[in-house]
C-alpha cells in the first residue's frame, strides 16, 4: 500500500468531520461528556466542528493518503501570546461549558507552557479510518509530524486507549511527558528533539 502525506484544507471537511463522527462517535470520553446517543452528533457539530475547521483554515490538518484515499490525519494548531484569546473560545472553553473538568488542568499546562516558551503546538485530535486500522499507518503519520515538529513544543490529550500506545511507541526517540489525570485522559507533552540530551528518563 502506498502511503503519502498532504495537508487537507477547507474542501475536505466532509470527510475529515465523517471520519471523526464514525471513529469517536462510541469513544469513551465522548459518550461521558455527550450521553445522549440522539444529540451526540449534534453537539459534535456544535462543540468539535468549529474546531476542526480552525485548522483547516490554518493549515493544521494533515493527513495520510493510502493509494489517493485519505485514510486518516491529525489536527494540530498552534497556540501562542497571540492568538490564546481566540484559541481557547474555540478548543476549550466549549468542551469545559459541556462539563469536561480536566480540559482546564490541561488548558493551564499549556497556558504554563506557552509562557515559557512563546508557543506550543496543540495535536487536537489523531485518528485512523476503521478500515485502515492496524496496518502501522497511525504510527508512520505520528512520525511524520513529530519530524515536521522535531523544534517545537508539542502538547495533546489522549483518550483512547490506541493513542496511548502509539505514544508510548516514541519514548526513547523524543522526550515524552505524561500525566494520567483519569482512566480515560492523559496530558502528554513532547519536547523539541534538542532538549532529549538534556533530559533524562524521557517519562515522567
Amino acid at each position: 500500500m502506498d502511503i503519502s502525506f498532504e495537508n487537507l484544507n477547507s474542501r475536505n471537511s466532509k470527510i475529515v468531520k465523517n471520519i471523526f463522527i464514525e471513529s469517536f462517535f462510541q469513544n469513551n470520553y465522548f459518550i461521558g461528556l455527550f450521553p445522549n446517543e440522539n444529540t451526540r452528533i449534534r453537539d459534535f457539530e456544535r462543540v468539535v466542528f468549529p474546531a476542526i475547521n480552525y485548522c483547516l483554515k490554518h493549515n493544521g490538518a494533515i493527513a495520510a493518503i493510502c493509494d489517493g484515499e485519505i485514510c486518516g490525519y491529525n489536527l494540530i494548531a498552534e497556540y501562542n501570546n497571540k492568538n490564546k484569546n481566540e484559541f481557547e473560545q474555540i478548543f476549550f472553553a466549549p468542551y469545559i461549558d459541556a462539563g469536561d473538568k480536566q480540559l482546564s488542568v490541561f488548558r493551564n499546562k499549556i497556558r504554563e507552557m506557552c509562557s515559557r516558551h512563546g508557543r506550543v503546538e496543540y495535536v487536537y485530535v489523531g485518528v485512523i479510518a476503521k478500515e485502515f486500522r492496524r496496518r502501522g499507518i497511525g504510527r508512520k503519520l505520528n512520525k511524520h509530524i513529530l519530524e515536521s515538529n522535531k523544534d517545537k513544543y508539542i502538547m495533546t490529550e489522549i483518550t483512547s486507549t490506541e493513542m496511548l500506545a502509539l505514544y508510548n511507541s516514541f519514548i526513547g526517540k523524543r522526550v515524552i511527558e505524561m500525566e494520567q489525570l483519569s482512566d480515560d485522559y492523559t496530558v502528554t507533552t513532547i519536547l523539541p528533539k534538542a532538549n532529549a540530551a538534556e533530559i533524562s528518563g524521557g517519562r515522567k
